[in-house]
């Protein structure tokens, strides 16, 4: 019993963790993260899978609604030998007490070892840069919706897009 509390407990606190991720950290400022993509014909939502592939952007995609790979996106570091560098630039000392105990080359080496950069690498392939909206985008998948539209019999389309705000960086398409 103590062990599946244990793992319980582990469990729950890597989810705790992973969900305080903040998934517009790589969005840049003034720019917008979306989010969902909604299509309505006659007042009535649609969930056609070809309608939604005449869409130019598509939001990052989901595991039972949690953003898990823009999440791992955004726990890499982008440059993680610049942050090594500086962690010697700023502590001089430092480096030389790791010099000590390994070889100066070693200390170097170190800097492109898995814990230091091979993680980071994984997490930046593994997961998802964030897609941001874009005006130019949405009016082409605008276009091609009323193309598509028209190619299926329906010869009076007027269609609009509406970007609904949620939070701080964060939209609605």
């Amino acid at each position: 019993m103590k062990k599946i509390s244990t793992k319980i407990t582990a469990f729950i606190l890597i989810a705790i963790l992973i969900c305080a991720c903040n998934a517009v950290k790589r969005v840049p400022e003034g720019k917008l993260l979306l989010t969902k993509n909604e299509i309505t014909v006659n007042d009535k939502n649609v969930s056609d899978e070809t309608i939604f592939n005449q869409l130019y952007q598509k939001p990052n995609s989901t595991l039972l609604g949690y953003r898990l790979r823009l999440n791992l996106y955004s726990i890499a570091n982008l440059n993680p030998d610049s942050t090594y560098q500086a962690k010697f630039t700023n502590n001089p000392n430092k480096y030389n007490r790791k010099s000590k105990w390994l070889s100066a080359k070693q200390v170097d080496r170190l800097g492109k070892s898995f814990w230091y950069h091979g993680i980071h690498d994984f997490l930046k392939t593994t997961g998802e840069t964030p897609v941001i909206l874009d005006k130019e985008k949405a009016d082409k998948s605008l276009f091609r919706l009323k193309y598509y539209f028209f190619n299926n019999g329906f010869f009076n389309v007027n269609a609009s897009y509406v970007i609904d705000t949620l939070e701080r960086k964060k939209r609605e398409n």
